[in-house]
């Protein structure tokens, strides 16, 4: 596909993209600490669209653009969510 970043399981991790849980306060706490803690490493993070506002150290981005740009997703929340998320990623190793 056009446009999409391609990545091996092998390669360099450069870009994270974190998903949390909607309306919950923990998950959100978590995911900044996270999110603050990879910026400091040099990673580029990107942030789902329902939490990334709270902090400077993410991008904000749809679940689909994360997809599409990141190295790895990491999922805070329930099933519902991380099964959410692998529907998205098609055959893409993320």
């Amino acid at each position: 596909m056009p446009g999409r970043k391609e990545t091996s399981l092998t390669g360099r991790i450069e870009t994270i993209g974190i998903v949390v849980k909607p309306d919950d306060a923990e998950v959100v706490t978590a995911a900044m600490a996270l999110a603050t803690g990879l910026a400091a490493r040099g990673v580029s993070v990107l942030g789902d669209d329902a939490w990334a506002h709270a902090t400077d150290a993410v991008e904000a981005a749809s679940r689909v653009e994360m997809i599409e740009r990141c190295d790895l997703v990491v999922v805070l929340g329930g099933d519902g969510s991380l099964l959410g998320v692998a529907r998205l990623t098609g055959s893409r190793p993320v």
